[in-house]
């Protein structure tokens, strides 16, 4: 079991299923930090976190999605069964990249530390995306041979990470730093009022009025 540290509480059942499969899968010397911003220095705005793995090759920022049934698209958009939406790995691979930056210029690591990008999907998910990214998109039950890789391991040995002090140096790094993620999303120019409980949705659903058009009243 992976040592895990609570920042911030899980937005939703799926967040807080992956987020124990994540902890209950992986080895004792991995960490999950989870649901937690991060605000990176030159950056005017947070970056939000579902979880972040400290492994035994490298990082992961972790993008977690509830999102079931068939999933088809490329690089750009997916098609789920009830819209389209534009492909997770894009903005997680920026977040990875922002934290591997910051990591490296605060704390002295290996070059061959990396720093990648992974969605989380439910278990069932059927996922036909062509994109050669696609064998970062995981879902609860390939988790251990994701993360651990074992074929790596034989390959070329242990991994940076198994150096105790560079992995409780990149803790005592983020930990601080980390705030509990909000609730509630930040939608540019609109004041977002509340959230609409519907457990069917495979969404999230807020209602919410802009900042200077108040005679538009509220919008779904």
């Amino acid at each position: 079991m992976a040592r895990y540290i609570p920042i911030g509480e899980p937005a939703n059942r799926s967040e807080a299923d992956s987020i124990r499969a994540l902890r209950d899968s992986l080895p004792e010397h991995y960490t999950v930090l989870g649901n937690f911003e991060l605000q990176l220095p030159h950056r005017a705005n947070t970056f939000e976190y579902d979880a972040v793995v400290i492994g035994e090759y490298g990082l992961y920022a972790v993008e977690i999605k509830g999102w079931g049934g068939e999933i088809r698209g490329d690089t750009r958009r997916w098609h789920l069964d009830w819209g389209r939406v534009q492909n997770p790995l894009i903005l997680t691979e920026r977040k990875a990249k922002a934290l591997r930056g910051f990591v490296s210029r605060a704390i002295d690591v290996p070059d061959e530390l990396f720093c990648q990008a992974v969605i989380v999907l439910p278990k069932g998910a059927r996922v036909m995306v062509a994109d050669p990214r696609a064998d970062r998109i995981v879902t609860p039950d390939r988790l251990y041979d994701f993360f651990v890789n074992e074929d790596r391991i034989r390959e070329f040995g242990p991994g940076v990470l198994l150096d105790d002090q560079l992995r409780t140096n990149i803790e005592q790094l983020l930990v601080p730093l980390a705030t509990p993620a909000s609730q509630t999303p930040r939608i540019a120019n609109y004041e977002v009022l509340g959230e609409y409980d519907d457990n069917d949705l495979p969404y999230r659903e807020f209602v919410g009025r802009h900042q200077l058009l108040r005679s538009r009243g509220r919008v779904r």
